[in-house]
């Protein structure tokens, strides 16, 4: 599956959660970091995939790195 760079439209809390999540940090420190509910960051990754068309986090953040996002 290939995913444009147009489909990765994200905001920019999502960068910072995209961000952190490529640097290996669980949704929990996420949260702690972003000071945000930890439903929040699980909403942030269901938006990414949707807006992707991903199957899940992991083709995102390749697609974001493949596409110099991140």
């Amino acid at each position: 599956m290939r995913i444009s760079k147009k489909k990765l439209n994200f905001s920019n809390r999502e960068m910072e959660v995209l961000d952190l999540i490529k640097e290996g940090y669980t949704t929990r420190e996420i949260a702690d970091e972003l000071a945000l509910a930890e439903d929040t960051v699980e909403g942030h990754r269901r938006s990414m995939i949707k807006k992707s068309g991903a199957r899940n986090m992991i083709v995102v953040v390749y697609a974001a790195q493949s596409c110099g996002l991140i």
